[in-house]
């Protein structure tokens, strides 16, 4: 198992990676590392997979999540303490599809297929965001959202930022 890194993000402080579906222990496919919710899997499949990946980061890291909609509404993670995936064993979910912090030893998280993941780091404010962005995000301008709450809450502005986008799935693959 292996997570892909944006190298000038790392560069900038932001502790960041792009996981493969290689290395879990899910059977959806054979040893699928599943990060969903626990209606998709077996809850100690998908606890393990994510102390997989979060093993990957050098250090204790929280993992801050949602359970994607397919729009632009933000979740702002203010600690570790606060930081929580989708939804936890006992199934209270958190709807959005931007997450966005400022906390030590969070990473911020979202789940894709087809649709793309974007990473948002401000070097200068030290605040950072995580979109997932389909078709229907896009046109509800889930970064722009990303971008304009980095701004309210920490006084970030878009010519400081740094953005990964990573991969997705297309019709053939």
């Amino acid at each position: 198992m292996r997570a892909l890194v944006c190298r000038p993000l790392e560069q900038d402080g932001f502790v960041n990676g792009f996981s493969t579906r290689g290395g879990g222990v899910s059977d959806m496919p054979h040893d699928s590392l599943s990060l969903a919710g626990f209606h998709d899997d077996a809850a100690e499949n998908i606890l393990e997979n994510r102390r997989r990946f979060l093993k990957l980061f050098p250090g204790q890291w929280s993992l801050a999540g949602c359970w994607q909609v397919h729009g632009a509404d933000v979740r702002v993670v203010p600690s570790a303490a606060e930081a929580k995936p989708a939804e936890d064993h006992l199934g209270e979910a958190i709807y959005c599809d931007v997450i966005v912090s400022n906390a030590d030893h969070v990473l911020a998280g979202v789940k894709t297929a087809d649709c793309v993941p974007i990473l948002i780091g401000d070097p200068r404010t030290r605040s950072f965001a995580a979109v997932h962005a389909g078709w229907r995000g896009t046109l509800a301008e889930a970064a722009i959202a990303g971008l304009k709450r980095l701004r309210d809450e920490y006084g970030g502005a878009p010519e400081d930022v740094r953005v990964a986008i990573g991969a997705s799935a297309g019709p053939c693959c």
